[in-house]
């Protein structure tokens, strides 16, 4: 059962081959083996899971109608409100007290009577390419504890790589849903900017308030799975129906095809700003070779000014000068980069001059790029910033639409998995600008594991003044045998195209996420 794909197990339920309560034990009892050593489910829910299974089984035998997710276990990332549970988002005062009033997509998936086993780790205040819970410490990366599983759905690509859930429900707003899967081995997909609502997640004050205007761009919530076709699962059923205060853009449920001869695909390995480690650059052509073999026109693409994308990205996620993170806080010690981030946005205009100039006298270029763009805003210099984003967004759109370009195919993230703590030095940021990126163009994106990293492939990087550089070199080192995949990005929804693509690379590339007794 721990194999089995979640629709293989819906299969198996739907014909009585298993049932609904053996499923659910299997799973609590491969959590139970996994997590002292994952740290991934902080709010087990094993008692409900087994009455909400049985329930199930009871319904099935008298003949009773059932949804479509009728017995499947899944977990939850520890962000979306799950009635009678603390919705942390990392922060350790929120961490005891239970909340109520579940959003339209928990509502959903109970509905469809998924059984919810937990909720899984996250980072402070889902603001990091690690998963360092304030009160509940780090989670680990399955392959090798001593390295993070990602951020900030971490938790939960953890414990689906580990097979303790073949699904999960987490989020995105920087690459918090791909980064994991990248890290962990395993699928994930951002949905189009809007595709679904955030009502899900508090954003009242202390929580995300500061959140609840931000449209700069905004998070989504997303599936992460062993398979593609577990992918498609959860969006088929999130989309059933029209969601509220979206709009009803189509949602084709029919199965997936393995088609792309009509597809034009755009490739590239560096985006400028920070160089990807080998054995991701060589998973890229990898992949974009085993898309042109199965008939998709695979083209070279220099993406429009990512630099400018991620500046973009920087500055308005910082523009009010973190005020929103230290609401959240309450006095709360920031942990790692969060404490950098926000002394950054809140530097005073002379002293930030100065420390740019130290900093460039230094060779930091990197912590000057970021000093640079990490700044609060005054009212029209936010409203200057989102008309770069428009201006921006449309000029991407029109450079794939001079190629005739529908899928591009890139790093999901500059680097392996980090080792704990590595990524508060920066090198962390500028490996997730592969991904910011298309959070600020608003475009959906999935993750498709498809290699591990071989002995002797690990660097190839100079290290030079830059301290960034220095920091990368570090977390390459000892990375061999850890898993590397591939961002698929689309036009805007049009996820089905990013699914298909990664559905071929699963056939073609024939990834093999057993991570045996490393978990």
């Amino acid at each position: 059962m721990l194999d089995m794909k979640a629709v293989e197990i819906i299969a198996a339920l739907e014909k009585k081959e298993l049932s609904a309560r053996e499923v659910a034990d299997a799973h609590i009892g491969r959590i139970e083996e996994v997590n002292p050593r994952l740290n991934a489910v902080i709010y087990p829910l094993f008692e409900q899971a087994r009455t909400a299974a049985d329930r199930v089984d009871a319904r099935r035998l008298r003949g009773e109608p059932v949804g479509r997710l009728a017995g499947l276990p899944m977990t939850i990332k520890d962000q979306f409100i799950v009635d009678g549970t603390p919705t942390s988002l990392g922060l350790a005062h929120r961490s005891k007290e239970p909340l109520y009033g579940e959003g339209p997509l928990v509502r959903r998936l109970r509905g469809s009577d998924a059984v919810f086993l937990g909720k899984t780790n996250l980072p402070q205040l889902l603001v990091s390419y690690e998963c360092r819970h304030a009160l509940y410490g780090p989670a680990n990366n399955p392959w090798d504890p001593g390295r993070a599983p990602g951020g900030s759905s971490g938790g939960e690509a953890a414990i689906v790589a580990a097979g303790g859930s073949p699904l999960g429900l987490g989020a995105d707003m920087g690459g918090s849903l791909r980064i994991p899967a990248h890290c962990c081995g395993v699928y994930a997909l951002k949905p189009t900017e809007h595709r679904f609502p955030n009502d899900d997640t508090p954003l009242d004050r202390g929580f995300f308030g500061g959140l609840a205007g931000f449209e700069g761009f905004v998070q989504q919530p997303g599936p992460l799975a062993r398979s593609v076709d577990d992918l498609k699962l959860l969006m088929d059923v999130l989309l059933e129906k029209p969601l509220p205060g979206i709009a009803p853009v189509p949602w084709d449920s029919g199965p997936l095809h393995d088609d792309i001869k009509t597809l034009t695909v755009g490739f590239f390995t560096d985006n400028g700003l920070f160089p990807a480690s080998p054995a991701i650059r060589t998973a890229v052509e990898e992949a974009a070779r085993a898309l042109e073999g199965r008939g998709a026109r695979v083209i070279p693409f220099t993406p429009l000014d990512p630099v400018k994308g991620i500046a973009l990205y920087l500055s308005l996620i910082s523009a009010d000068g973190a005020r929103w993170m230290v609401d959240a806080l309450v006095g709360e010690a920031p942990i790692g980069g969060i404490g950098n981030f926000i002394r950054s946005a809140r530097m005073p205009g002379a002293m930030r001059g100065a420390m740019r100039l130290l900093l460039r006298s230094l060779g930091q270029t990197s912590a000057d790029f970021l000093m640079a763009h990490v700044r609060a805003a005054d009212t029209a210099d936010h409203w200057r910033r989102c008309a770069e984003r428009s201006r921006y967004r449309a000029e991407f759109r029109a450079a794939m639409e001079n190629e005739k370009i529908d899928i591009l195919l890139c790093p999901p993230f500059g680097l392996p998995a980090v080792p704990h703590d590595a990524s508060y030095k920066g090198a962390g940021v500028f490996a997730a600008s592969y991904a910011m990126l298309f959070n600020l163009l608003g475009m959906p994106a999935g993750v498709a594991p498809v290699a591990r990293i071989p002995d002797g492939g690990e660097s190839d990087r100079i290290a030079g003044r830059d301290g960034v550089a220095r920091d990368a070199i570090a977390i390459e080192n000892g990375s061999a045998g850890l898993p590397v995949g591939v961002q698929v990005v689309g036009r805007h929804w049009r996820e089905d195209q990013v699914l298909t693509v990664m559905k071929v690379l699963a056939e073609v590339l024939r990834f093999h996420g057993d991570i045996g007794a490393s978990a």
